[in-house]
C-alpha cells in the first residue's frame, strides 16, 4: 500500500508539492511574496514587542521611538504593581465636573439650531445659564 503525498511548507519560502499539485508560477510568485512580507512584519512586531518589554523589566526607557518609556517610580522594584489611584476630587471640582456632565447629556439631545442658542448662552452667562435654557428646550 502506497502512503499519498502530502503538501509540506517546511519554510515560508519553500514550498513542496505532489505532482498533481503543481501551482500556477504567477499565483506561487505572489504567495512566496506575501509569505515574505508577512513573516518580516510578524517578526518585526515580536522584536518590538520584546524589547519594550525587556526595558520595561529592566527600569530604562525603551530605545525606538514607538516605545512607550517606564513610568517613573520612587525606589520600587520594577516588578512592583505602580498603578495608583487619582487624587480625591475637592467638592468644588466635583461640582463642576457634574455640571459639565449635566451639560454635555443634555447637549447630545438638543438639535443644531438648538445647540447654537445654548452655545451662545453658555459663553455669556456660563455652564450653569446653558445648562438651564437646554432642560427648557427638551
Amino acid at each position: 500500500m502506497e502512503r499519498p503525498q502530502t503538501r509540506i511548507a517546511t519554510h515560508a519560502t519553500n514550498f513542496r508539492y505532489t505532482r498533481d499539485e503543481m501551482p500556477n508560477p504567477e499565483v506561487e510568485v505572489i504567495v512566496r511574496d506575501f509569505l515574505v512580507r508577512f513573516v518580516a512584519l510578524v517578526e518585526a512586531d515580536v522584536a518590538r514587542r520584546l524589547q519594550s518589554v525587556i526595558a520595561s523589566a529592566m527600569a530604562t526607557p525603551a530605545t525606538t521611538p514607538t516605545a512607550r518609556s517606564a513610568p517613573a517610580t520612587t525606589e520600587q522594584s520594577p516588578v512592583a504593581n505602580t498603578a495608583h489611584r487619582p487624587a480625591k476630587a475637592s467638592p468644588k471640582l466635583a461640582r463642576i465636573r457634574k455640571l459639565q456632565g449635566r451639560y454635555i447629556g443634555t447637549m447630545r439631545r438638543l438639535k443644531p439650531a438648538e445647540r447654537a442658542r445654548v452655545k451662545k448662552v453658555t459663553r455669556e452667562k456660563g455652564v450653569a445659564a446653558g445648562l438651564k435654557l437646554a432642560l427648557s428646550l427638551r
